[in-house]
């Protein structure tokens, strides 16, 4: 009996012991509110798109003498290519919603200029979004222009081409064909990422002290605006 009285008289100063058990209570609001807060962002949040454009190019000449230039070509449709490359082109939806074609802005093709002839597509898995043009004036340009269609979450739309010259891939500077969708490089979508898990290991380990948590996340904020180059 006596082990009894004494094992229910520290379980009970345990629970009278407030500092624990509001530290505990602490943590609890913590986590709730973060997890509350994570779902109305995504629920109810203005969630913009995000594209992911990447690509590679591999030139199909090798280096050989000049005299031994005009014994070897790379020929498309029986015409020859000069500086072939061949170019392999990846838009990838890493955002949070499916692009549609209503994200298209009146119904406008994405262009990609790569900056060099594009000499034709040699395959697409979404071949009839996707069409090559050759603009000529004011300056001679290749593109690759992808026709509004759906891509939902984690879909990959790919597309070969082989072009003349080296490439230098960009989305057209002037044009604005999505809305509310943001286009991204490599290199943009790994410092995000970073930058993510981060802030979210920064949540967890201050998530039990909401107040300090809080300084830390706005100075990390601030830090990253000072830090991001202007557009």
């Amino acid at each position: 009996m006596q082990i009894a009285y004494e094992a229910h008289h520290s379980a009970t100063q345990a629970l009278t012991n407030w500092p624990v058990v509001l530290a505990i209570v602490a943590i609890v609001v913590a986590v709730a509110a973060g997890a509350l807060g994570v779902w109305a962002a995504r629920r109810y949040g203005n969630r913009r798109g995000k594209i992911l454009l990447t690509w590679e190019y591999t030139p199909l000449m090798p280096s050989i003498p000049e005299d031994a230039s005009g014994k070897l070509r790379v020929t498309y449709n029986d015409a020859p290519v000069t500086e072939p490359h061949l170019v392999l082109l990846r838009l990838q939806n890493v955002g949070s919603k499916d692009l549609t074609s209503g994200d298209f802005n009146e119904k406008q093709s994405l262009p990609v200029n790569l900056n060099c002839r594009v000499e034709g597509l040699l395959t697409s898995n979404r071949p009839q979004h996707v069409r090559a043009v050759q603009i000529e004036a004011p300056a001679p340009k290749g593109l690759i222009e992808i026709a509004p269609l759906l891509l939902k979450r984690r879909q990959v739309l790919a597309v070969t081409a082989i072009v003349s010259g080296r490439p230098r891939i960009e989305v057209e500077p002037d044009s604005e064909p999505l809305i509310n969708v943001d286009i991204i490089d490599k290199r943009s979508f790994d410092s995000e990422t970073a930058r993510s898990l981060a802030k979210f290991a920064v949540r967890v380990l201050l998530g039990s002290t909401p107040v300090l948590g809080g300084s830390v996340l706005s100075a990390w904020d601030g830090l990253n605006a000072a830090l991001r180059p202007d557009d």
